[in-house]
């Protein structure tokens, strides 16, 4: 599960949305100029935080914002969880994987891009498959060189595992400004990290439970018989997953609700077009570079540097397959 921050300065109240996240309305909030949670949907509550780790699969509840305790963090950096409502965002974790090519073509053929935050150690072994979706338009985020549970580490190690997964993806001509944590658990370790590297921290709304099910009617029924307008879902690179998208797809496009991808401007489109294109990309797949509107941004608090600490890092986690 993903609790995210409440802290110094920026109280943040529950709504509700592998590993990843869903609404929140801030008390006050940082400034940045692209996506502001503010105008999300939203259904604040409340509940109790729960200990950060992540529960077996079986034990997972159903997939609502709601139910994400928040904890205290230093807020360091800006978070992405959502978009406007009448857009959805469709999240690839876990990649690249043998599916991973395969999931990018069936974008293409709909005119869709996503979002894939790959893990750093599996990049060797299907580095096509990056270099393939930056030049289908699509943005490539950070999900960690090896998916620990980044709350379970200290500073040093968490910061190995970020870095070492900037710099696998950047060997691919990647650029990554977005960080996922891996189940959605993250602490201000985490975030004293991403702000000395410049990174917002993507998270989720809609979890469609695919790291879990077993076919790909369950994945379909999991994002079409909600609520899917305004909702990050957090999919996973797997083979149920590309069997359930262009179902997913053709049905959100036939209810008229565009598709957009994290970390870009959100520019005007016309009437009637079935995907959203950062500002600067003139068709899919043509622009053959990663965006340059990326969210990059922090908040007043951020710094570039990592203070060594002896507190304990305030820890947020979502309990999912993240």
């Amino acid at each position: 599960m993903l609790f995210t921050a409440m802290t110094l300065g920026v109280a943040l109240t529950m709504v509700p949305g592998c590993g990843n996240s869903a609404n929140a309305v801030r008390t006050s909030k940082p400034q940045f100029d692209l996506i502001s949670n503010d105008t999300m949907d939203s259904n604040p509550t409340s509940t109790n935080a729960v200990a950060p780790q992540p529960l077996p699969p079986t034990e997972v509840p159903p997939a609502t914002h709601s139910s994400y305790p928040q904890r205290a963090t230093k807020h360091l950096v800006p978070e992405i969880w959502s978009v406007p409502k009448g857009d959805v965002a469709i999240t690839i974790d876990d990649g690249p994987s043998p599916y991973t090519e395969q999931i990018i073509q069936v974008l293409n053929r709909y005119h869709v891009h996503a979002t894939f935050f790959f893990i750093g150690d599996r990049v060797p072994s299907w580095p096509n498959a990056v270099r393939d979706a930056i030049a289908s338009g699509d943005v490539v985020g950070n999900h960690s060189e090896s998916h620990p549970l980044l709350t379970d580490l200290p500073l040093s190690e968490q910061q190995a595992q970020i870095e070492q997964a900037q710099e696998e993806l950047k060997q691919y001509g990647a650029s990554p400004t977005l960080f996922r944590p891996p189940y959605g658990a993250f602490n201000d370790f985490t975030e004293q990290v991403l702000a000395k590297d410049h990174l917002t921290l993507a998270l989720w709304n809609r979890d469609p439970r695919d790291w879990a099910d077993n076919s790909p009617r369950q994945v379909i029924d999991s994002v079409i018989n909600g609520e899917p307008s305004g909702g990050v879902f957090d999919l996973h690179d797997k083979l149920v997953t590309l069997e359930a998208l262009p179902t997913i797809i053709e049905t959100l496009q036939k209810r008229g609700l565009h598709f957009v991808v994290l970390g870009q401007k959100l520019p005007v489109y016309p009437e009637g077009s079935g995907s959203k294109l950062s500002s600067g990309s003139n068709s899919h797949g043509k622009n053959g570079s990663q965006s340059t509107n990326s969210i990059g941004g922090r908040s007043d608090g951020a710094t570039n540097k990592i203070e060594n600490s002896t507190e304990t890092a305030g820890n947020t986690t979502r309990n999912a397959g993240g």
